[in-house]
Formats: structure tokens, C-alpha cells, sequence
């Protein structure tokens, strides 16, 4: 199976707001890149990557919290 598109780190972020986040940072980054016709493999693979980085981000801050 080809790899189609390998994700950029960081090309999309979820924004943190108080308890929660703002996802229309990165809404706003995935429509510009459709309408740059961008490819979707690549729009998707970014996606990902960035609900992984998140995902991180997250846990980082639990454990700081609570130790």
C-alpha cells in the first residue's frame, strides 16, 4: 500500500479556551486548504495528526495537575 501523504506537524492546532477547546481555529485552516484545493489524503493525514498531538497535550496537563 502507497503512502499517500505524510502529515505535517503543527500545520493544525486545536485552540485551548478555558476548560475546553476552540476548534474553529483549525476548521478555518482545513476550508483554506480545500479551497486551496489542497489534497484531502493530506488535509486528512494533518487532521490526525493533530487529534494525536492534542490527545498528548492533554495528558501532559493531567499528569502536571495531578502529579
Amino acid at each position: 500500500m502507497a503512502r499517500e501523504a505524510a502529515p505535517q506537524p503543527g500545520r493544525y492546532r486545536f485552540e485551548r479556551t478555558g476548560d475546553g477547546f476552540d476548534p474553529a481555529p483549525l476548521l478555518a485552516a482545513i476550508v483554506d486548504d480545500l479551497r486551496a484545493s489542497r489534497s484531502t489524503a493530506q488535509i486528512a493525514a494533518d487532521f490526525h495528526l493533530a487529534l494525536a498531538e492534542q490527545a498528548v497535550r492533554s495528558a501532559q496537563a493531567c499528569r502536571v495537575s495531578t502529579g
